[in-house]
């Protein structure tokens, strides 16, 4: 376990290293996915200081203007002040959840309309900039499925909520059209 964390420290340490001088740009600097990778197996193997270690770094690289670097150091807050009793799942396991689309998309069976894939993408497209960083941070992901008008969503409950709002959100415009 030392020997993965010093691997992990020393990932973090030469992607910092590559950033360059990444805190000094007032724009947002980009986190390499190695550091990113990094976070999601700490937190993966349940190994909190480590995520933590690499968050604070990140976020001492990169400054306050990095959303990303300040949404980590939140999600390690919030595992650290939840209390979950042995043999639960974290806060952050991601598990799958398909949502029909056809309605919040104003899908047209009789029409023969041939773009969900297009409509899809960009709702999801929509969906991760309305989520922020903490898309990427938990390694998120999306698929349209044209077969079955839905969206597979790959994320943990609290994004699944967040998701879930959205499609929502969607199906009421639509209804109102």
């Amino acid at each position: 376990m030392n020997v993965v964390r010093s691997c992990m420290v020393g990932i973090l340490l030469s992607s910092l290293a590559l950033a360059g001088n990444a805190a000094d740009r007032p724009e947002k600097a980009p986190i390499g996915d190695e550091v990113l990778q990094g976070f999601h197996v700490a937190l993966d193997g349940k190994q909190y200081e480590l995520a933590e270690m690499i968050a604070r770094g990140v976020l001492a690289k990169h400054g306050e203007v990095n959303d990303f670097a300040k949404a980590m150091v939140v999600e390690i807050e919030k595992i650290k002040e939840e209390k979950r009793p042995p043999g639960h799942a974290p806060r952050h396991a991601r598990y799958q959840k398909v949502y029909n689309m056809e309605k919040p998309l104003a899908f047209d069976w009789e029409a023969k309309d041939d773009n969900f894939s297009a409509k899809a993408d960009q709702f999801i497209f929509d969906a991760t900039q309305s989520i922020g960083p903490r898309w990427k941070i938990y390694n998120c992901s999306a698929a349209p499925f044209s077969t079955n008008l839905s969206i597979v969503v790959s994320a943990p409950q609290e994004i699944h909520d967040d998701f879930a709002d959205l499609v929502q959100a969607a199906r009421e415009r639509a209804e109102k059209q």
